[in-house]
């Protein structure tokens, strides 16, 4: 049996792939950080709505009262639910999605 008298340099080539990988990692994080996305008009109305839709829910989550009994559970939920115009957004999604 032959002894091996060469050394392996797999250990070094997948040294050095890692510190590229690295490297890399840290250029690109840099430059998205270096280099901030400027925000559109859309995007900001959007993060308006969303806050808007937020102060509103929680408003509402605020109306509804604390007791555990069954029918003030039920007189919260007559309150807070709103089916009236279910059949029309329902028939908005569908044409939406084309169905």
């Amino acid at each position: 049996m032959e002894k091996d008298t060469g050394k392996s340099n797999g250990a070094i080539i997948g040294a050095i792939v890692i510190i590229v990988i690295l490297v890399a990692g840290g250029i690109f994080l840099s430059q998205k950080e270096s280099n901030p996305s400027t925000m559109t008009i859309e995007s900001i109305e959007d993060v308006e709505t969303t806050e808007n839709v937020s102060m509103e829910s929680q408003a509402e989550v605020d109306a509804l009262s604390e007791s555990t009994e069954v029918t003030d559970i039920e007189a919260d939920l007559e309150a807070a639910t709103d089916l009236s115009d279910l059949e029309a957004e329902l028939d908005s999604l569908d044409a939406e999605l084309g169905q």
